[in-house]
């Protein structure tokens, strides 16, 4: 009888964790799983699960605000719909839907798998929020049956920060299946980002960096075309504000990649960006903060170069120095796609999560 896995996530978005659920849910089902997912909205995440048969629901209060009315709603509608779709295993993804995915499997006595995105506490969130988040998290330690950390900094934080036992949590990194869009990096020096227009992903320090340099600047994500973006782009960036093109979300980041010769994501936290693994994969030279799981990913000098936080003219002076070298670039974008093939190919990760699933079962 094949196992029933009722995946949660907090959004349905184009972003990293909704398309890791995505992608998880694909490659369960062509297993042989029983796959069902739940989010806190309706989004193209939902809409192609659901035109390719797997079954999903919308609990329209799992948000990633605090309330605690909407909190308890929350748990009391994922828990009717884990009674009726009967899962072995209720696997939550992100902090919110962890939160009440947890006490609702709890409530069910269902085992529950928690993927940590990234924590919701520490670098670069708010301290208040993160001394709450940080609380709770202790809290449901004896809730979670198993964690999923999708980098190894991640696991490191639960070890720490969280007293969590280390048989219980595991490193899974983020895999993506691969496409036929190449770059060539050594042909072009425009530079492109992935990320939605927020306070986290930081587009301040990017758009700071890049005034006054000659080359065509692509900003793919929710919100780049709105004309708040554009306001920004001209006003931090002067010089070079109307070589900014911003392109919105798009089903087509693989090839807008691949027309590029520089990626850059300039965040003020990460788990493990499957943006920048889809940029290796392309073969793209990767220019990130050195946040989170980042460094798992860019091997400074191999593949790319960390930055910290912030600091603009450090991102100013590695950029300057990619788009003059071309070699450099056709260097760096060679081993970031080895990198890719290595270590992030799709398979691996969905075969890891199927182990842990037998763990937890004790199949």
């Amino acid at each position: 009888m094949a196992i029933s896995v009722l995946l949660v996530s907090t959004n349905a978005d184009l972003a990293g964790a909704p398309v890791h659920v995505m992608l998880l849910a694909q490659g369960l089902a062509s297993h042989g799983l029983n796959v069902g997912v739940v989010f806190g909205e309706h989004g193209p995440i939902r809409v192609e699960l659901e035109r390719q048969g797997i079954s999903t629901w919308v609990v329209p209060t799992i948000r990633s605000n605090f309330n605690v009315a909407q909190d308890f709603q929350s748990v009391m509608s994922l828990r009717k719909l884990i009674r009726e779709f009967d899962p072995q295993i209720v696997h939550a993804h992100s902090s919110k839907a962890g939160m009440v995915t947890r006490i609702a499997g709890a409530a069910c006595t269902v085992p529950v798998v928690y993927t940590v995105h990234g924590w919701g506490f520490g670098q670069g969130r708010m301290r208040s929020v993160s001394t709450i988040v940080r609380t709770i998290e202790r809290l449901l330690r004896s809730r979670t049956s198993h964690y999923i950390a999708v980098s190894a900094h991640d696991r490191q934080i639960g070890l720490r920060r969280l007293g969590i036992e280390s048989p219980r949590i595991s490193t899974i990194y983020n895999g993506i299946p691969d496409v036929p869009d190449r770059a060539q990096p050594e042909l072009s020096s425009s530079v492109v980002m992935v990320a939605r227009h927020s306070h986290p992903k930081d587009y301040p320090t990017f758009l700071r960096a890049i005034d006054g340099m000659d080359c065509d600047v692509f900003c793919v994500g929710n919100g780049t075309t709105a004309n708040e973006f554009r306001e920004l782009s001209l006003k931090l960036a002067p010089h070079s504000g109307n070589r900014v093109q911003p392109l919105g979300v798009r089903d087509d980041v693989g090839q807008v990649l691949a027309s590029c010769g520089i990626f850059v994501l300039s965040s003020f936290f990460e788990g493990l960006p499957i943006s920048i693994i889809e940029a290796m994969r392309a073969g793209l030279p990767i220019v990130a903060s050195d946040v989170g799981g980042v460094s798992e990913l860019v091997i400074q000098g191999r593949n790319g170069f960390l930055f910290q936080t912030g600091d603009v003219q450090a991102l100013r002076s590695i950029l300057v120095n990619l788009s003059r070298d071309s070699e450099l670039r056709k260097n760096l974008g060679a081993e970031s796609r080895r990198l890719y093939c290595e270590r992030f190919a799709i398979e691996p990760m969905i075969a890891e999560t199927m182990r842990i699933y037998d763990v937890v079962l004790d199949v």
